[in-house]
Formats: C-alpha cells, structure tokens, sequence
C-alpha cells in the first residue's frame, strides 16, 4: 500500500496482501471505513500517524470488555471528537471477529514503507583501518558509556534500593556501590518510576541524601501507565520532546514488567517490540544511557520472560538474595554483558541512608563454603580420632541441619576439599585407601 493513501480499500487490499483470509476484508471493510471517515478528514493529523493511531486504538480495546473503552481511546487520539459509544460499539463487532491483529499486521506494514537509507556496506579492510576507541565507562566496569544496563532481581531483594542507590552516584559522583567510578553524564538523570507512589518515593530519595537534587528528574506513573505508550509514535514523540527539554542524559525506567501489563504486551513474546521504541525514545531525546529494572524468573537467576530482554542490554546486573524472602538475608550484585565482567559481590545496607556498598565476602558460593568449612572443621576438630571423608559429611550434615544452617552435603565435600588444599585440613591415606583427616595441628588452636 502506498505511504501516502490510507484509503479504506487500500487498507483492506494491504490486510489481505499480510495474510488475512479473503472472506475476512469484506468484515475488516466496515471496521476500516468507520475509522477514516472519523480520522483521515482531520487536518491536523497525518496518514502515517493516523494508522498507528488506529492500529493502537484497537490494540487498546483488546484488554478491555467494554465498548465505551474503545471510543474513549478513539476519542483520545483525534482531540477529543468521535462518536458515541455505541457505535464504537458497532465496528468494534467487526474487529472482534478476531481481525485485530490481522489489522494490526497491514498497518504496520505500510507504515514500514517510509523511504530510508540503507546502512553503508564497507569491507573488513576498510574497518580494521578505523582506529580504536579506548573502552569509555560511565559507571566503572559495570555500564560503557551510550550503553543500555538492564537490572534483574527476585520481589523485594530491593531493587528500587539499588535504584536509589544508582540515582544518587549518577548526579552526585559518588562511586557507585563504593566500588565503581562514575563519570557524571553531560545532562540530567530522569527516572520514570511504575511502582513507588510519590510520597513513598521522595522519602526514598530523601534518604538517600542526595546533594545535586536538580540533576535528577523524577516522574511517578504509578496508577498512570498507560501514558507511557510509546508504541505509540505521536506519544513517543512527546515523551521525547519533555525528556530533552528537561535536559536528559541518562534515562532510569523502573519497572518494566508494569509497562507491558498496560500496553496489552506479552511479557513473554512482546517485549522486544517495547524494547525497539524504548531506543527510539533515547534516540529521540538524545539520551545517552538508560537502565530498565524488570523481575527475576522463577529461578531467580535471569531476567523474566523474552529471551530478547537478555540480548538487548550491554550489560545485565543481577541483585540476589541468599535466601528469597529474607529481609535480612544477604545481598549480592554481579554484572555481564560487553566490556563488562564483574563476579558476584556481597553487599552491605546502611539503614538509615539506604545505602548499599560491595564489602568482602564474596559471592553466595564462597559464603556457602565458608560456613561449610566451619562447620566441617569444628565437627573434625571435635573427634579424638581421624574421620572418614563420608563421616565428616554425615556429622557434618547434621549439625548444620540442628542448628537451622542451610548447608548441603555437597557444599561439605566441596568444603573438605577447600580446607585440605589450604592446609587447614591434614589428610592422611588409611586401610583400603581411605583418606582421613584432622585439624591441622597450626589450625587446633582456632577451634
């Protein structure tokens, strides 16, 4: 379908072209006609943007059971002036016919027939010979600089802690977790916060202490959502306009999985679409980092949902807990992506000023193992005799399950062994090979 028609017939030929059954244009015919004769006649708005609002008018109505829903959007699109509900109502019956998505498919299709340029093709010799740009971080090892960072975590491990924490370092330039350099963007830091009510999330912030409070820019949706419909290419390009008037940098979008729920996206099959509009927005702005926040699987060790929510940050920060559920179990930050491999690191929370720092420990494995390893060495340093590799496991095994410590009998194997390389443990071979073992004698003091 040409770019400049958006006649109904055209619309009606581009839906069959895209797949849908010839018996479905004569119903998808109504339902367009309807849609034109109330929006093309507007001045005011053009062919290409009335598709979209058309194809997002229906993708509305889709989550709702309630015509006057669709002619609200409808109204909502063309400032305010379309029928009654009723007979909304009346070409809504057509698109019900299940022709929605078939509709939604032709109008995207033509408006991918906007003319743009091809990429430059350039040959491997030509490339090498460009010169290398030295690996440039905003924040430290864990974001480049012009990249994308998606954070993951499990429900209340504290996500909106780290957050806060993550606010603060990007307009004051205080090291992030304690640990990373930040190198402070050219402009200003925005969140759009889902989740938070705005009191809630200013007596967050103001716990935090941050110094250069006109440096970050906040904006609460929580209880407003939808509005933040960016699939939506004239409300895209007003949240692009109010992002770059206010000066933004960096772009801080907490939570994603929200955003889905009220723009009607499958978490798991949609979010790559959200994703593609979300770096047009940035690239429409001028924005030149972003952090999305989303949930953790039921796994709890990768983000939720679309495969393509792993592929499209430069880097994936994961916030664990030891134990899920714990408000007082440890926390732990790791970061992978491009240019980016920190391990996981435990953290340490201030309560007063939510701050979280990396302090020593480790990751969950190695606290895992250290207290393995006490209780294996109390448990051996404790016998008059040698012990067994399988005796130190069993005893070693019920002591921590009497004293509640969630040790496995694998983590205990692993620990023996951890203690026989370091020397904490002497090993000696017995009867029919066995290894047994006792406290090293400089360790028996310790005990």
């Amino acid at each position: 379908m040409p770019h400049d028609k958006a006649t109904p017939a055209g619309v009606a030929t581009a839906a069959e072209h895209n797949g849908v059954a010839v018996g479905h244009a004569d119903k998808l015919r109504p339902f367009v006609e309807m849609l034109f004769d109330k929006l093309n006649d507007d001045p005011s708005c053009e062919k290409l943007e009335t598709r979209l609002a058309v194809m997002l008018a229906a993708r509305q109505f889709d989550q709702s059971t309630e015509a006057a829903a669709f002619a609200e959007r409808l109204r909502a699109v063309n400032d305010g002036e379309f029928p009654p509900a009723k007979v909304a109502e009346q070409a809504f019956d057509e698109y019900r016919r299940g022709l929605g998505r078939e509709l939604a498919a032709a109008l995207l299709s033509a408006d991918r027939a906007d003319d743009q340029p091809l990429p430059k093709v350039s040959t491997l010799t030509a490339l090498l010979l460009e010169p290398d740009d030295p690996v440039h971080y905003r924040i430290g090892l864990v974001l480049p600089a012009g990249g994308r960072a998606l954070l993951y975590a499990p429900r209340k491990t504290g996500k909106s802690t780290l957050v806060g924490n993550l606010q603060r370092s990007l307009v004051d330039g205080d090291p992030f977790l304690g640990e990373y350099d930040v190198e402070l963007p050219d402009g200003k830091v925005t969140v759009i916060d889902d989740e938070l009510s705005r009191p809630q999330h200013r007596r967050w912030l103001s716990d935090q202490g941050i110094v250069n409070t006109d440096r970050l820019n906040v904006v609460t949706l929580r209880g407003h959502v939808s509005r933040f419909n960016i699939l939506d290419a004239r409300v895209r390009r007003e949240w692009a306009a109010m992002l770059s008037d206010c000066g933004t940098a960096v772009v801080i979008l907490d939570c994603l999985r929200p955003v889905l729920d009220a723009l009607g996206l499958s978490e798991d099959k949609d979010a790559g679409r959200f994703l593609v509009a979300f770096d047009e927005l940035l690239a429409d702005a001028g924005a030149t980092e972003a952090i999305v926040v989303h949930h953790a699987g039921h796994s709890n060790e990768r983000a939720r949902g679309d495969s393509r929510l792993m592929d499209w940050p430069d880097a994936l920060w994961k916030l664990a807990a030891e134990k899920v559920d714990d408000p007082f179990a440890a926390r732990y930050f790791s970061a992978l992506g491009r240019d980016v491999a920190e391990p996981e690191q435990r953290l340490s929370y201030d309560v007063p000023t939510r701050r979280l720092s990396i302090v020593a420990g480790g990751s969950r494995r190695d606290a895992a193992l250290t207290l393995a390893a006490d209780v294996v060495v109390e448990v051996v340093g404790r016998s008059d005799d040698r012990l067994s590799g399988r005796s130190i496991e069993q005893r070693s095994y019920a002591v921590a399950k009497e004293r509640g410590l969630e040790v496995t009998q694998k983590r205990i194997r692993e620990a023996v062994e951890h203690l026989r390389i370091t020397g904490r443990l002497d090993m000696i071979e017995g009867a029919r090979n066995a290894k047994l073992y006792a406290v090293a004698a400089e360790n028996e003091a310790l005990i």
